[in-house]
């Protein structure tokens, strides 16, 4: 069998949808149907650098998306691979995988990952074949590559010249999560042999870098005593040096700053057998708490070995000197009464300490005290409550500042900011704490995440299921603004709305300005819009695409589809993937939730696309003129405005006189044209499945549920949406 590795073009859309449609089993089963046209849609939305596809003759056998990692720094990413069901175990996924690693270490990125579901365990001894390692986390299952960096290491090029990293590879397979614990550090490691020669890399998991090299000739490791360190101190590190040549050994440390970590290390030495050397760095003040599953900050040095370079880094999670966080339990506030907010605070010290925090003075609320103290044993939390008398309704910013003084009579002081909204009835405002920026209006609240810049909407303290996911720019797509900071941001409160307009810059379209626009008005609707600036005197060079995609949940939702109101009753047919987007007949979409019933809707010249698990809107700009901006129309979601699809309807049709059209099951039996009589001997009874499926099952009919079958019948139809 021969198999060609090539990169996808439009001519291998339609061979790629036969591959997925011969794939269902390998993916749970699933039933959905791929087609020319939706790969071609797809493929065109992509943010994907580069797509593999894997060759047998003219078949398409196999797929390996590459794109930029959006949730960490520095590292590429495999967001999808796929064999077919019937080319499993012929080493296919290792040509794929290999294939994507060689061109992260082409582009000279560190690190590739990817994700693969819990119950996917047969793959894991192929991933950390291939050199990923099974990262130990409760919430995903995610994997990590840094031979990028091992084969950019110059220090240890030379063991691998001529010779095959895979192939020489000694590393332990084992179907688990990988890392060796060590006083709360992770330590991934890989081991090669050649010939007599071996090698040994260790990787520090949160630094996502080398923390130990060992060779034939010398060891060198890099410690630090522990990973949690509280900022504002200084703090050691450690190099171990052996010497195993009997020849001189010259090293070079030179440490490097990163983030928050000042390391101004110099150290020249000749080792001729084992020597230790120690390195001081200080933990800066943070701005916000460090996310557990992104690279952290790390102590750096550049290590000389006898003049070829190894970039060494030890991670560490640094620590405001305690956590702090406010919450206000209740709902609702009322003017003139009085409430009881918490202050959730956890002593981040290893020694007992005393906190005094000093709340500034507010025209919203009215505090019994200006000033807490509380004394907190190590790692210790406490809740401690905060009487108020709410003065009026609005977002209470609080930065505080705070003292720490811990046993031995050291004296820390920093500053936190923490925020509650005092929400009440028909009051609009806006807020923003580390974390979000946040717009109240009413019961109702919509959220921007400051780490992704996702939307979540919801009422009370209850989120929805509705999220406004990262938009994107390009073409081609550019995931940046996942990762990307805000360099504006404007309120707008009015009556009966709250309004936010955030900006961003992108290095990856530097002439352009984004501003996102979000107006929650009190009935619980959010209008959403873009603007796209061109700061630049002339035309931009080329077109220029929006990407807004949306997590909608179609459990028990309704759909305009096919000229037909189409109502899914349960979870069944949730998938997007399970409907054709050309058949959407109108301009939104509704979920008859009971409690809370969502609707989004859209401007009727738009067009709505969907994707496996998401929907999406695409806005071509084309280029755009110098000095000016270019406007989205609005989408509009509605988190309890709407509490029936026939009002929605009108409202995204604007007209109270909307024509009426049939509302049907996603899955339809008709008998004789829905005649309850039948003429004669014969009567046809048709099964009309409206999603995109493979039609399987079995009919039955009888006179009435307690009499026998009349007739029973299995039917399979892959090419037919109907029976008769």
């Amino acid at each position: 069998m021969q198999i060609e590795i090539v990169k996808y073009d439009e001519r291998y859309a339609a061979k790629v949808a036969d591959m997925w449609n011969n794939s269902r089993d390998g993916w749970g089963g699933a039933n959905t149907v791929d087609t020319e046209e939706s790969i071609l849609h797809r493929e065109a939305s992509s943010t994907n650098i580069h797509t593999y596809l894997a060759l047998e003759g003219d078949l398409v056998v196999g797929y390996c998306g590459l794109s930029e990692y959006r949730e960490d720094e520095g590292a590429l990413y495999i967001p999808l691979l796929n064999v077919r069901d019937d080319y499993h175990g012929k080493k296919i996924g290792k040509k794929l995988l290999l294939t994507a690693l060689q061109e992260a270490i082409q582009l000279k990125w560190p690190r590739l990952d990817l994700y693969t579901w819990p119950g996917n365990t047969k793959a894991v001894p192929l991933y950390k074949k291939c050199g990923f390692f099974w990262e130990d986390r409760d919430d995903t299952t995610h994997l990590m590559n840094f031979m990028p960096t091992v084969l950019h290491t110059a220090a240890i090029q030379d063991f691998f010249n001529g010779a095959n990293w895979y192939d020489m590879s000694t590393r332990e397979i084992e179907v688990k999560p990988d890392g060796q614990v060590e006083n709360d550090f992770h330590y991934y490691e890989y081991a090669w042999k050649r010939e007599d020669e071996a090698l040994r890399i260790e990787f520090e998991r949160t630094g996502r870098g080398i923390r130990l090299i060992e060779t034939n000739d010398y060891s060198i490791s890099a410690t630090v005593e522990n990973r949690q360190l509280v900022f504002g101190k200084p703090y050691t590190i450690l190099y171990n040096i052996h010497n195993k040549s009997g020849k001189p050994l010259h090293i070079d440390l030179a440490g490097i700053s990163d983030k928050n970590i000042q390391f101004h290390l110099q150290k020249e030495i000749e080792v001729t057998d084992t020597t230790q050397i120690t390195g001081t760095f200080f933990v800066d003040a943070i701005q916000e708490e460090q996310d557990t599953f992104k690279t952290h900050p790390t102590v750096q040095t550049t290590v000389g070995i006898n003049g070829k370079q190894a970039m060494f880094k030890v991670g560490i999670l640094p620590k405001y000197p305690a956590q702090i966080k406010a919450i206000l339990p209740d709902d609702v506030t009322f003017v003139g009464k009085r409430s009881i907010f918490y202050m959730d605070i956890t002593n981040n010290f290893r020694e007992r300490a005393c906190f005094e925090l000093r709340f500034p003075t507010s025209p919203l609320l009215e505090l019994s005290e200006q000033t807490l103290q509380v004394a907190i044993e190590p790692k210790e939390k406490v809740s401690i409550p905060v009487p108020f008398l709410t003065k009026s309704h609005g977002y209470y910013h609080a930065p505080l500042d705070i003292k720490a003084v811990k046993d031995n009579g050291e004296e820390i002081h920093f500053t936190k900011e923490v925020g509650i909204p005092l929400r009440g009835i028909g009051a609009t405002f806006h807020g923003e704490d580390e974390d979000y920026i946040q717009l109240y209006s009413g019961q109702y609240f919509a959220t921007l995440d400051k780490s992704d810049h996702t939307v979540l909407t919801g009422k009370k303290k209850k989120e929805s299921r509705l999220t406004i996911l990262t938009p994107m720019l390009g073409k081609p797509y550019s995931e940046e603004l996942a990762k990307t900071k805000p360099t504006a941001i404007q309120y707008v409160d009015g009556a009966g709305f709250s309004m936010a307009k955030v900006t961003f810059e992108l290095a990856a379209f530097p002439a352009i300005k984004l501003h996102m626009f979000l107006k929650l008005f009190s009935d619980g609707l959010l209008e959403n819009y873009y603007e796209v600036e061109n700061m630049q005197d002339v035309r931009t060079s080329e077109s220029i695409w929006l990407n807004q995609p949306i997590y909608f949940d179609l459990d028990r939702a309704t759909i305009p589809y096919d000229g037909k109101m189409v109502e899914m009753n349960d979870s069944v047919g949730n998938s997007y993937e399970e409907w054709d987007e050309n058949l959407i007949s109108e301009n939104w979409l509704f979920v008859n939730d009971h409690q809370n019933p969502l609707g989004m809707c859209w401007h009727p010249e738009d067009n709505i696309h969907f994707d496996s698990w998401s929907n999406y809107f695409e806005y071509q700009f084309g280029k755009i003129a110098g000095k000016s901006t270019v406007k989205t129309n609005a989408i509009y979601f509605s988190i309890g405005a709407f509490h029936d699809v026939d009002t929605f309807r009108s409202f995204a049709n604007q007209s109270a006189s909307t024509t009426n059209i049939q509302t049907v099951q996603h899955l339809h039996v008709s008998l004789d044209n829905n005649n309850p009589f039948v003429i004669g001997e014969k009567a046809i009874c048709k099964v009309k499945d409206y999603k995109s499926n493979y039609l399987h099952g079995e009919l039955s009919l009888s006179l009435s549920p307690t009499q026998a079958k009349l007739v029973e019948e299995q039917f399979h139809r892959e090419e037919q949406k109907q029976n008769g």
